[in-house]
């Protein structure tokens, strides 16, 4: 994370996107995944331009309304996104989000 919170990135065709359930600005967060996007293309010898690709950073994600759930709404946005689902979930889903994410890991197996 580079604030003092969890936040996601999700880049996906010629599109990156920055979620933050407390609404944070982060005014390096695209400069440094733009640096980190070339270094991994370097890296593996792939030819790779940012020419023509979008930053936003998405205002339409649940917020949180505590100082400790931004692990869960992290977690949360990623299987939506995964999921190509809609972010239909509020600070009251977490205690759920908790167990059933405790529950995945110790039966290491994934709800739909």
């Amino acid at each position: 994370s580079l604030t003092s919170s969890h936040s996601l990135s999700l880049a996906h065709t010629h599109h990156r996107s920055y979620f933050d359930s407390l609404n944070g600005r982060n005014p390096t967060f695209f400069s440094t995944i733009r640096e980190y996007l070339k270094q991994e293309a370097q890296d593996k010898g792939v030819a790779f331009s940012l020419d023509g690709w979008r930053d936003e950073q998405r205002r339409d994600c649940p917020q949180q309304g505590n100082g400790s759930d931004c692990g869960v709404f992290t977690c949360a946005f990623a299987e939506a996104l995964a999921r190509d689902a809609p972010f239909n979930f509020s600070q009251g889903d977490m205690p759920y989000f908790r167990l059933r994410m405790g529950w995945e890991i110790m039966n290491t197996t994934l709800l739909s």
